[in-house]
């Protein structure tokens, strides 16, 4: 999805706007984005003809956003089934089959942003699934750095969806994780997860740190 069409400039704003902050394009992304059961391909057509217009109608200026799909299947920004979707943009939904298991984030000396570490699952849940979900948060560990606490940093969030025909049984769940950082030397830990699906409860040990 692109703001603006080939050889063409993207607006910033539009005669006499009083709106400020996003560009035309980006604030009726934006919106749309959030529309509930919309495909992507129809957010996308609805926010070029809705761009198009404002463009030509009041600032006399053409400028058709370009969208280019190459998605096997069917995206949605905002999923009717989605385990996350709280009532407003932002907020995480209070689901029962989803269980929190842990935020693995990095950041540099200087406290500025770095990718976060990669995970990967080195055994397989029996009962539900892994879900990574991108998130910021403030930093409250600080791996010896303690002018980092209290800095916003983006990581990875690691989370337990409980199968539908497990939600109400009495079985733990145990499974292995792999994570890897760049920073701290590279290091790379193993976690064993244990998930109680009864208690709704999730807790873990170090089983290698290198």
């Amino acid at each position: 999805m692109y703001s603006a069409g080939s050889d063409e400039e993207a607006l910033d704003s539009l005669p006499g706007d009083t709106i400020g902050g996003n560009s035309l394009y980006t604030r009726y992304a934006v919106l749309h984005m959030r529309d509930i059961g919309a495909k992507i391909v129809d957010t996308a057509k609805k926010i070029q003809i809705l761009v198009e217009e404002d463009a030509r109608t009041k600032a006399n200026h053409r400028q058709r956003p370009a969208y280019f799909d190459g998605i096997l299947g069917n995206f949605y920004f905002a999923d009717q089934k989605n385990p996350f979707r709280g009532d407003k943009p932002g907020d995480l939904a209070r689901n029962e089959n989803i269980i929190r298991l842990s935020r693995e984030r990095q950041w540099g000396a200087n406290c500025e942003q770095m990718t976060p570490p990669r995970i990967k699952a080195l055994t397989t849940p029996q009962y539900g699934r892994i879900i990574t979900r991108f998130e910021k948060s403030l930093a409250k560990a600080s791996f010896g750095n303690k002018k980092c606490d209290g800095t916003e940093q983006r990581g990875i969030a690691l989370y337990y969806q409980i199968d539908d025909g497990y939600l109400n049984s009495d079985k733990v769940d145990k499974f292995q994780i792999d994570v890897r950082y760049t920073s701290d030397g590279g290091r790379t830990r193993i976690y064993e997860f244990e998930v109680d699906i009864s208690k709704k409860t999730s807790a873990f040990k170090v089983l290698r740190s290198r």
